[in-house]
């Protein structure tokens, strides 16, 4: 088994003690593991990033796999160091069973130690750990980022079109700070596009479960 083959494995099966947590449930059925997708999601765009930027793949994609390793839902009410710590620690110690140097590994530390918050800051990173945090803010804009919103909403009570529509225009305020953030230009591009979808899509929602006269009557 390839080193990414076992880091998938290791991620889902971490995760999804988690999402049971988070579902309340003690079954095999899960109705959405988010941090494994989440997770899935962030190596496909770090892939693309490092196509079109540069730098050590390999570092890149055990990052994306290792990102969160430690993050759970419930840590937020914890003290403590935050996930990204956390999780780069964690990372090391997977990654030296893996056969990794010791250079990739403190790439990789740093990649992930970094790529917490959404806004922008003054910490000098790599250009791996750029397209780590470039790609873990990514998967919050645009159509995935609904999708996953959507599909983890029901695990935090009764969901609602209004409250759909609410919290997505409050998103909206939050994540237009993080693309003006993003570090590579072609994650910048791609914020721009995903945040112009965004703002459309959550435009037309509040229209059609409105129906107001205008809408209505095609003006």
């Amino acid at each position: 088994m390839n080193w990414e083959l076992q880091l998938q494995k290791l991620v889902q099966t971490e995760t999804e003690i988690d999402a049971r947590n988070v579902w309340k449930t003690c079954t095999d059925y899960i109705p959405f593991n988010y941090r494994f997708e989440h997770t899935r999601s962030v190596v496909n765009t770090a892939r693309y990033l490092q196509r079109h930027e540069g730098g050590n793949l390999r570092v890149i994609i055990a990052a994306a796999w290792l990102h969160d390793i430690a993050k759970r839902f419930d840590m937020k009410d914890e003290p403590g160091p935050h996930h990204g710590i956390l999780s780069a620690t964690r990372a090391s110690e997977i990654l030296r069973t893996l056969d990794f140097t010791s250079k990739e590994m403190e790439w990789v530390h740093e990649a992930i130690e970094h790529h917490v918050g959404l806004f922008a800051d003054n910490v000098k990173r790599s250009l791996e750990a750029d397209i780590i945090w470039d790609a873990d803010k990514l998967t919050k804009v645009g159509a995935v980022s609904i999708g996953h919103a959507f599909s983890i909403a029901p695990a935090f009570g009764r969901v609602t079109t209004e409250g759909m529509i609410q919290r997505g225009v409050n998103w909206l305020q939050v994540i237009g700070k993080t693309v003006s953030a993003f570090k590579t230009e072609t994650a910048r591009k791609i914020g721009r596009d995903r945040m112009a979808f965004l703002t459309g899509f959550y435009d037309r929602l509040k229209s059609e479960y409105e129906m107001e006269d205008d809408y209505a009557s095609g003006d």
